[in-house]
């Protein structure tokens, strides 16, 4: 009796995830309620107060449930320091990371609602404390791996690691946006993804100098 609780209750919480990663998406974070995501399932507003107690407790399981293997998977791509061809690694972490969004396409909407979700509040709370330090978690290894790359002359001459990183940075950010259902002129991750991030690899790295 007590497992099939268990399990009722694993089912609660995952299609309530389920109703909210759809909502924000349709409407945005902050035009969703509780009552909306509760509703979307046939559920009570109680419902949902017993899995959640507001809408960051539930941007944080998404991102939880959905999105831990793809940030650690990125951050161990991004160990250049002993990699004999860092820029060919470099590239392939990237590579991986876009492949998995296309792949993924709940993976893909998680990161856009936590993209998004700086709307929704513009105070210093747990929820933009998460936002932050899960940016970090992608943007330092970022910065990390240019670094190497810059110390052993694989950026392009007076490109310094700092701004390569935040170049890059952007550029993600922007891919994600315009591939996003309302972006104008909006991008295909499966066919344009790989070809947008080449052309930024290939403005921004060189190959070693012969004695490296």
């Amino acid at each position: 009796m007590v497992r099939k609780t268990k399990e009722e209750s694993d089912r609660t919480y995952h299609a309530l995830l389920d109703a909210a990663l759809k909502l924000f998406n349709e409407r945005g974070t902050a035009n969703t309620t509780l009552n909306d995501i509760a509703k979307e399932v046939a559920m009570t507003r109680g419902a949902v107060y017993w899995h959640f107690q507001n809408k960051a407790d539930i941007i944080v399981a998404l991102w939880n449930r959905t999105g831990l293997d793809i940030q650690q998977q990125f951050a161990d791509g991004m160990q250049l320091q002993i990699s004999e061809s860092p820029d060919l690694q470099f590239r392939e972490a990237l590579d991986l990371c876009a492949a998995s969004l296309i792949k993924n396409s709940q993976l893909e909407q998680v990161i856009r609602v936590l993209f998004n979700s700086m709307e929704f509040t513009a105070q210093e709370d747990g929820l933009q404390v998460f936002l932050r330090h899960t940016g970090a978690s992608f943007f330092d290894p970022i910065l990390s791996a240019c670094e190497v790359l810059e110390e052993r002359g694989f950026l392009k001459q007076g490109l310094v690691a700092r701004h390569a990183a935040l170049g890059l940075w952007s550029y993600m950010y922007g891919i994600m946006q315009m591939s996003a259902p309302y972006g104008v002129n909006k991008i295909d991750l499966g066919k344009d993804a790989k070809v947008l991030l080449d052309i930024y690899l290939d403005a921004i790295l060189r190959k070693p100098p012969v004695n490296i």
